[in-house]
């Protein structure tokens, strides 16, 4: 039986805000970027960006944020309460960090609401500031592991929970690679590639009209499984195309059997 694949964390995590009882007020005005539909950023990332006095003041932010961009990409049924929900929602975010001993960055915790206010309405973006990560675990290379709250990684910085145990950074591997050994990922799969988890091996991330492997298409592709067990790449829908799933649609959103014809970032809403 082909099993789904599972989600293996490896070296990312997204944008996110939280809770903190050290108090602060960061919440000054956005930068004018903040409402750019354009997704317009920098060249290179700005050299003087102020740290967030509390993780309480980045989830306000972020919300802030996330709100003016929303508005910014013509986003439908934004509600008036758009920047308080998401405050709550970041701020939840962030306690289960915090509860699970993660350390707030509060400079890297800058650049990610940056990088939201340099994000285009279809998700297209530079990144001037590079990867980093808002909360970072403690836990050191070869320490005992696992992933709290299904979600939550206690190793510290670029390492991750990997079968158990706090693992480095791991190499990029080819075509034909081994990618899993099992339950410990050898290694992460490059662009175009994934790890077929029957095989255990990297191989290429089906194209239109190609077999699913582990129900993955490529971009602007999504699995059908109505006439086949392992499914059959087929091409997303535009607005307007009928829908029964929000992965058949090009805006992921898929209202009342019809695809939206919104732009992607109206997913954040």
């Amino acid at each position: 039986m082909r099993q789904p694949r599972p989600f293996f964390a490896l070296l990312s995590l997204i944008l996110a805000c939280g809770p903190d009882n050290s108090g602060g007020s960061d919440t000054e005005p956005l930068p004018e970027t903040g409402g750019d539909a354009t997704g317009t950023a920098p060249a290179e990332c700005p050299a003087d960006l102020e740290p967030f006095a509390s993780p309480d003041a980045y989830a306000e932010t972020l919300a802030q944020a996330t709100c003016a961009k929303l508005a910014a990409c013509d986003c439908t049924e934004v509600p008036d309460t758009c920047v308080a929900d998401h405050t709550e929602v970041n701020r939840g975010r962030n306690a289960v960090y915090l509860a699970a001993g993660s350390v707030f960055d509060p400079l890297c915790a800058r650049k990610l609401v940056l990088r939201h206010e340099w994000t285009a309405c279809g998700l297209d973006s530079a990144d001037p500031c590079g990867f980093c990560e808002d909360f970072v675990g403690t836990r050191a290379e070869g320490d005992a592991c696992q992933l709290i709250a299904g979600t939550v990684d206690p190793c510290g910085p670029r390492l991750f929970c990997n079968g158990g145990t706090c693992t480095g950074p791991v190499p990029w591997l080819g075509e034909d690679a081994p990618c899993r050994d099992g339950d410990v990922a050898l290694g992460a799969c490059e662009a175009d590639l994934l790890c077929d988890f029957d095989q255990d091996i990297c191989v290429p991330v089906p194209k239109l009209g190609e077999p699913c492997r582990d129900l993955i298409c490529g971009p602007g592709a999504w699995c059908s499984t109505s006439d086949s067990p392992t499914g059959v790449c087929l091409a997303t829908r535009p607005g307007g195309g009928p829908c029964s799933h929000p992965i058949q649609c090009e805006s992921r959103v898929c209202e009342q059997s019809v695809c939206s014809d919104e732009p992607l970032y109206c997913l954040y809403r």
